[in-house]
């Protein structure tokens, strides 16, 4: 039985998508759920799913993220997206992290039977391409440090730096079995270190090609690898610190997060918190208390509004983590400070 893995938030749909497995493919599959992106993640490494069917928008880890987890630890799993939104962005998302289809709420019998022929026809295609180049265990460690090592020059000298070392290496380990595992290695780095997911393809005729056609698909993907990488290093300059700003204090007032400016950014959240701390020299959470204490600082000295109100004005809506926040920032409580500045005492209510 093939193993197939469906995380969404949302239960009724949860149960339903089980029900119509059940119904459509009697006995062909063994079915885990997860009803959020922390149990699915929880789950993968005991389950080892051969196709996993995700919900993009859950809470804490998104479907994407998930997804990038389940790539990583098993690079040929089958997946599919499933969402009620027909936003182009998620579709675009979607595709870059690898998906093999992207599915609409409510699913149809029809869509569902042909996304799942799709994946069981990818997954045998997959199983018989991979029988003459299994590695042992010492094989799969050395591979993987060559790599690393080709990664590396990569980064730190360029295109032709990378594939000379590919050319070197590919009388180490089979030059098919090393193109395989540098690609899905450029796949995990470009998540960890450009903030992105990124899907590198082998060709259809791969084991057909000789070294000088296996070299030649190294040198593509380098090339696109490379182009990804200096396109995100132009952008690091140019971070977008003003609409940061800017996107903050028109938001403040609601309850932010890290994730919905990433997102508002065109980051993964990952990537972005740690741009974000370059670039501000502070945390998010940080820069955002900062913010909403200088709005609530302006309120206190140019306003009678009363403290409470304050508070939910700036985002706060329990008045007393309002009150310890602001002593915490200013050293006063905001009655304190408000009698200090506009030189009356009483807290207005």
């Amino acid at each position: 039985m093939r193993r197939i893995l469906i995380a969404d938030d949302e239960r009724v749909d949860l149960l339903m998508l089980q029900s119509m497995f059940s119904r459509l493919f009697p006995n062909t599959f063994e079915i885990m759920t997860a009803e959020n992106g922390r149990q699915a993640v929880a789950i993968i490494k005991s389950f080892e799913p051969e196709i996993a069917i995700l919900d993009i928008e859950m809470p804490g880890i998104n479907g994407l993220e998930v997804a990038q987890k389940i790539r990583w630890a098993f690079p040929h799993a089958v997946l599919f997206f499933l969402t009620a939104h027909e936003v182009f962005t998620y579709a675009q998302q979607a595709c870059d992290a690898g998906a093999t289809g992207y599915l609409l709420k409510p699913i149809s019998d029809e869509m569902l039977i042909r996304s799942v022929q799709k994946a069981l026809e990818r997954l045998t295609a997959q199983e018989y391409s991979q029988r003459d180049h299994l590695l042992t265990e010492q094989q799969t460690e050395e591979c993987q440090e060559l790599c690393t090592l080709i990664y590396q020059s990569l980064l730190e000298e360029g295109t032709c730096a990378a594939l000379s070392r590919f050319r070197d290496f590919c009388c180490r380990i089979d030059a098919t079995v090393l193109l395989q595992q540098l690609l899905l290695h450029l796949e995990a780095q470009a998540v960890r270190d450009l903030g992105r997911s990124l899907t590198f393809h082998l060709p259809k005729d791969l084991k057909y090609r000789d070294i000088a056609g296996i070299t030649a698909w190294a040198e593509h993907s380098f090339l696109q690898y490379r182009a990804c990488y200096e396109e995100m290093t132009e952008e690091n300059h140019n971070f977008g610190v003003l609409a940061i700003r800017q996107y903050i204090r028109d938001h403040y007032a609601s309850e932010i997060s890290l994730a919905e400016v990433a997102a508002a950014m065109g980051y993964s959240e990952t990537y972005f918190s740690r741009l974000f701390c370059q670039h501000f020299g502070q945390s998010f959470t940080a820069y955002l208390t900062e913010v909403r204490m200088q709005a609530a600082q302006s309120l206190l000295i140019a306003t009678n509004r009363s403290i409470n109100h304050i508070g939910e004005a700036v985002g706060y809506r329990d008045p007393n983590y309002f009150s310890k926040a602001f002593r915490k920032a200013t050293g006063f409580s905001p009655s304190e400070f408000r009698s200090s500045r506009q030189g009356r005492g009483g807290e207005l209510r």
